[in-house]
């Protein structure tokens, strides 16, 4: 993509590690020196930051999710854009994705208990629900297991996510 951010300085983000990556963007650990925080940097991919309808849809979409203040929403922070790269800051979630989990019990030929289901569920649909009552409603419209990390002490955290046509396809960020 744009070359690995790992070790460098990205405006006020001492950046650690790339730990995922897609066609559309990068997701990397960083560290706030100025409130003492790890959080989440995702970085749209250069052809997508250089075009400029993408990049305000982008700001847009991360400026809503500043706004949304629920226990199972990710936590946005800031849109960050410097050096031609464009970014999303939020919180760093220690846990793992309902997708990795899901991955993991089928591996071993096991379901998630119902009870666990029904709590993601219901986490997911609260933090759904409020979100989609506020006035400038930011629909999430990629709700996946990939998009649901589960932190410990069993809290759901659904991740904010946008989307835009480009070229006639849908690309989500």
């Amino acid at each position: 993509m744009h070359g690995d951010l790992s070790g460098k300085v990205w405006g006020r983000y001492r950046v650690a590690e790339r730990v995922a990556q897609s066609q559309v963007w990068e997701v990397y650990r960083a560290y706030q020196d100025d409130v003492q925080r790890e959080v989440a940097i995702k970085v749209l991919a250069p052809q997508l930051a250089e075009v400029p309808d993408v990049v305000v849809a982008f700001e847009r979409a991360v400026r809503a999710a500043v706004a949304l203040q629920h226990l199972n929403i990710e936590r946005v922070y800031a849109f960050h854009q410097q050096d031609g790269l464009v970014g999303k800051v939020g919180e760093w979630i220690e846990g793992v994705s309902l997708e990795a989990l899901l991955s993991e019990l089928a591996a071993q030929r096991l379901l998630l208990p119902l009870q666990v289901v029904g709590t993601v569920v219901s986490q997911v649909a609260s933090g759904l629900t409020y979100a989609n009552e506020l006035e400038q409603n930011p629909l999430h419209r990629d709700v996946m297991p990939a998009n649901i990390m589960l932190r410990r002490g069993g809290i759901a955290r659904t991740i904010c996510s946008s989307s835009c046509r480009i070229l006639g396809q849908r690309m989500w960020f």
